[in-house]
């Protein structure tokens, strides 16, 4: 992203349409093990044959990011009810490539994230305003080579669905 480019971006999301977060007390209550896949297509009803089943299952696969973690994500400031607007990009700087972390929603019953590290992941933070008034801090996360990946992989197909 280049300074003064002007793009349309949509930093507003309908939450009422994301599985929900839960407590940490629930969750420690639900299945979420490989060896339990049975359990969990029981519990949230679940055909085993099912794309759902199949996506299910790459979720339920865990790391630990150890305990230096600062997580970051888009903050937006002004009138959030328009949520596609056209920004222009003010000021954008790198992060810390060795030391970044990136984290996508998984598809599950409820709010899960997976979190990787790459050696060919750079991160930015990205300065935008709005003609109304409306900024944002956005995150933007380049995946700097997908060659050697799986054109069927769940991350692709998930952006489909």
């Amino acid at each position: 992203m280049c300074q003064g480019k002007s793009l349309n971006l949509r930093t507003g999301r309908d939450v009422s349409s994301l599985p929900p977060f839960v407590s940490h007390q629930m969750a420690n209550t639900l299945p979420f093990a490989s060896d339990k896949l049975q359990d969990i297509y029981e519990s949230f009803k679940v055909n085993p044959d099912s794309l759902e089943a199949k996506l299910i299952k790459k979720t339920i696969i865990t790391f630990k990011l150890g305990k230096k973690v600062k997580a970051i994500s888009t903050q937006v400031i002004g009138d959030k009810s328009n949520p596609l607007q056209k920004y222009k990009v003010d000021k954008v700087e790198k992060l810390n490539g060795d030391n970044v972390v990136v984290c996508h929603q998984e598809y599950y019953a409820y709010a899960v994230h997976l979190c990787h590290k790459s050696p060919k992941i750079n991160a930015y933070t990205v300065s935008l305003v709005c003609e109304n008034n409306v900024q944002a801090k956005a995150i933007s996360v380049c995946h700097e080579d997908t060659a050697s990946w799986n054109p069927l992989s769940v991350i692709f197909l998930s952006k489909m669905m």
